[in-house]
């Protein structure tokens, strides 16, 4: 009995960027690897897939960001005294009260 391969994420990487390219046809980029032809177009629908995501991570990024500086200058030039004093007396609370 064989054991099962195990391919590395950079060798994935490295056979889908080459079917991306177009430069052989998907059953010769399989042979040269010694790996079926369904495993490869299934890793290229995989990859074409989660591209969109990759932008979209940017534009949540920097959504994020600016969230946490519009809430730093609220705290910093709109809060008062009071408020202040309310919120770092309740962060000492949660602080004692973690487990």
């Amino acid at each position: 009995m064989t054991t099962r391969r195990r391919f590395t994420a950079g060798f994935k990487a490295q056979v889908v960027t080459q079917i991306l390219r177009d430069d052989k046809t998907l059953a010769q980029t399989a042979a040269e690897h010694s790996v079926h032809p369904n495993q490869l177009s299934q890793r290229k629908v995989t990859v074409l897939g989660a591209m969109p995501a990759l932008f979209e991570k940017d534009e949540n990024a920097q959504a994020v960001k600016k969230a946490a500086q519009e809430k730093q200058v609220a705290e910093l030039y709109f809060d008062t005294t009071s408020q202040r004093q309310e919120r770092q007396e309740k962060q000492e609370r949660q602080e004692v009260f973690t487990p």
